[in-house]
């Protein structure tokens, strides 16, 4: 019997981490369907989305739950080795009343949907309108974490396919650039760590390096919408081909 070929449904135009994944998917030989955002969802066999977060809504094929990725789900099973372990939870309505301990927070959406990208604010700061409330979503009521920001000096992202590492690439977090940067074995070991305890078998994850010399767990993301940055796309087609056969 002939191994069942998965069908990549990947997005134009997001970033070129898919237009490689899609250049790999072809190589490989597997079918890639290109859909492009404002388009139904296509019908496909087997299908693997990859892509935005925007565009895993109603899609088939995503890889992962998203329910399963938010912060609050996952942060219990993995607050030994995360960055942000001691949280404040509250909502985007509530922000601007909350006394913190902290002069500056790191805040983001406790949803893996990200309505908002994460961010550094002072504490004087924080209001809905800093969180982008009005332009990328309305909800008041958007559960939110905030933690003690602290200061990163590497980030890496690595792709875990059956809680296996498949790919790894340094990044620049505040221009959400590729780097070359090799992740040195303390990183590696936290992310195989990290891997092992992720609510959902295929997940991207974060880590970084700290000024005192830790790594740390940054969060986990829904892979279908990620970012894969300079991570190797034949790679991580290979082992997302190698869940459907």
């Amino acid at each position: 019997m002939r191994p069942r070929q998965p069908t990549f449904i990947i997005e134009t135009e997001v970033n070129a981490a898919a237009e490689r994944c899609a250049d790999a998917a072809r190589a490989a030989g597997h079918r890639v369907v290109r859909w492009t955002p404002g388009e139904p969802p296509p019908a496909a066999p087997d299908p693997i989305f990859l892509g935005s977060l925007t565009g895993c809504r109603d899609m088939p094929g995503v890889v992962g739950a998203p329910d399963r990725l938010r912060m609050s789900h996952w942060l219990p099973a993995v607050a030994d080795i995360a960055l942000n372990r001691d949280v404040v939870w509250s909502t985007v309505a509530a922000v601007a009343a909350l006394d913190l301990p902290w002069p500056r927070a790191f805040v983001r959406p406790d949803s893996a949907m990200k309505p908002f990208a994460g961010r550094v604010l002072d504490r004087d700061a924080l209001s809905p309108a800093a969180l982008d409330h009005g332009f990328y979503f309305d909800d008041l009521d958007l559960p939110i974490a905030l933690a003690e920001a602290r200061p990163v000096v590497q980030e890496w992202r690595f792709v875990a396919v059956d809680r296996r590492l498949v790919a790894r690439s340094g990044y620049a977090a505040d221009g959400r650039q590729a780097e070359a940067r090799t992740p040195p074995p303390a990183a590696v070991a936290l992310a195989e760590d990290a891997a092992r305890r992720a609510p959902e078998p295929s997940v991207v994850l974060d880590v970084c390096a700290t000024a005192d010399g830790g790594c740390h767990l940054v969060e986990y993301n829904l892979l279908s919408g990620s970012d894969l940055y300079g991570c190797d796309a034949a790679a991580v087609i290979a082992a997302l081909a190698d869940r459907v056969r």
